[in-house]
């Protein structure tokens, strides 16, 4: 799938899942629990929004699909350093957010963009069930040196990630 100075043996390498399937926190997969981090504590006692009302909801029991819902979690910060690695520089303003934060509120607009891309590949570098293309490593690497970026997607971290899910 890749090549280059990228390249690792990894093996028969599988898709990942994209930022949408993984702030999804309502369907089966992708499951979080196949990773070292937490997407967040359920809190009852929080609200979320209702549809495009604007009503704030309760979300006792039966809300578990509601990002809303989650308090803490991981945070981007706290997952790069399980593998040793700092947060690439372009993503330093969202480093201290919860991941499950950054896949659902997109924070920063392109920054966002690319940080919830960042947090999908790093999810799926770190599940247990899939053997993703690139690892954690090259991943930081890949957004601190865009140059290394594979043709022909050179340049472009979203577009090259897209192809990995």
């Amino acid at each position: 799938m890749m090549s280059g100075h990228l390249y690792q043996d990894r093996g028969q390498c599988s898709p990942g899942w994209s930022p949408g399937g993984w702030k999804n926190v309502g369907g089966s997969e992708p499951d979080w629990n196949s990773t070292p981090f937490q997407y967040g504590i359920y809190d009852p006692k929080a609200t979320y929004t209702q549809g495009g009302s604007g009503k704030k909801k309760k979300c006792g029991r039966n809300s578990k699909n509601q990002p809303e819902c989650y308090l803490e979690g991981t945070t981007l910060s706290e997952a790069l350093g399980y593998y040793g690695l700092g947060c690439p520089s372009g993503l330093v303003s969202v480093c201290h957010l919860p991941m499950a934060t950054i896949l659902n509120e997109n924070p920063g607009g392109s920054t966002g963009n690319f940080a919830g891309h960042f947090v999908a590949a790093l999810l799926n570098a770190s599940h247990s069930g899939i053997t993703y293309v690139i690892t954690p490593s090259q991943l930081v690497g890949l957004y601190n040196d865009p140059s290394t970026i594979p043709e022909p997607y050179t340049g472009n971290i979203g577009s090259f990630l897209d192809s990995t899910w």
